[in-house]
């Protein structure tokens, strides 16, 4: 009841003076609109009226009325913060602001208070409350986020934890990000497909079918050289036909002999070296890095 008759009589001094709200027209509608909601002891209505009204003409008697409004309303950050407000005009009565100081004193031993700072162009919202630095929010003791917004569409969050009868400093100046050391980037991947590649795979093989095919005729001029050799020997060396057939099927089993091997040994080579073989390099701040798959 003593908030409700001081917020009444303030009212009434306030509209009585003949050039209160001069030329202040949304501000006097606003206050006239908060003391009617007061007067139905509709308190956040009336609250939120004589904010508009402070915000349209910063008086002090709209913030004093403002936040006793608020603490009928039981929101005791909103009052804190309107009774500062009161305090710091230089058009409120003295024994008002006295009062103010008093009441406020007793809701920080309550509340915890924020102490936003950062750069100007910030804007920040918390709890009940949203402005640019600097500025001192009063909350209930609880966890909070504080999100800031920048210039060109930036934005960070600041998590803080607000005990009763404490004041916490949070800065939105927005963190630069140090550079981080830069690896050179991997290499394309080198690949190597073998001495044909993957689509002479046919060629692979044939060189080894052919290198087979060789080795059978080496060893069959070789078998038919032994058999010369030994009708020579049964003539008691006297023949001449017999060992020009063996020395000619020798010199023929052995060019078969080393077609074979060198068809044969491309081949395999080849087949075998057919697959993929990827290998990458990377070279870092700390280390270097290879890898391969075969």
């Amino acid at each position: 009841m003593r908030a409700r008759a001081a917020a009444a009589t303030l009212v009434a001094i306030v509209l009585a003076s003949p050039d209160a709200f001069a030329d202040r027209d949304k501000a006097a509608a606003a206050y006239k609109q908060g003391a009617a909601a007061f007067a139905k002891n509709q308190f956040a209505e009336a609250a939120a009226a004589f904010d508009t009204a402070y915000a349209e003409d910063p008086r002090g008697a709209s913030a004093y009325n403002a936040a006793l409004a608020w603490q009928g309303a039981k929101d005791e950050p909103h009052a804190a913060d309107d009774f500062a407000r009161a305090i710091a005009s230089t058009d409120l009565r003295a024994d008002l602001v006295d009062n103010a100081k008093n009441q406020l004193a007793q809701l920080e031993a309550r509340l915890g208070r924020l102490s936003i700072t950062g750069p100007a162009t910030a804007h920040f919202t918390v709890a009940h409350a949203s402005g640019t630095p600097q500025m001192r929010v009063h909350v209930a003791p609880a966890h909070y986020v504080v999100h800031a917004t920048y210039d060109g569409g930036a934005n960070g969050d600041f998590p803080v934890d607000v005990a009763g009868g404490a004041e916490i400093t949070v800065d939105v100046t927005p963190h630069v990000a140090l550079p981080r050391p830069m690896a050179t980037p991997l290499p394309e991947p080198t690949q190597r497909r073998g001495i044909f590649g993957p689509s002479t795979l046919p060629i692979s093989l044939a060189l080894i079918g052919a290198g087979a095919v060789a080795a059978g005729f080496s060893i069959g001029l070789g078998v038919a050289a032994v058999d010369s050799l030994a009708e020579f020997k049964a003539s008691g060396y006297t023949q001449v036909p017999p060992h020009d057939r063996a020395v000619q099927q020798r010199d023929f089993s052995n060019a078969m002999l080393v077609t074979a091997l060198v068809l044969g040994g491309v081949g395999v080579t080849a087949l075998v070296t057919i697959h993929k073989v990827r290998v990458q390099a990377a070279v870092g701040p700390s280390a270097f890095v290879l890898r391969g798959t075969f």
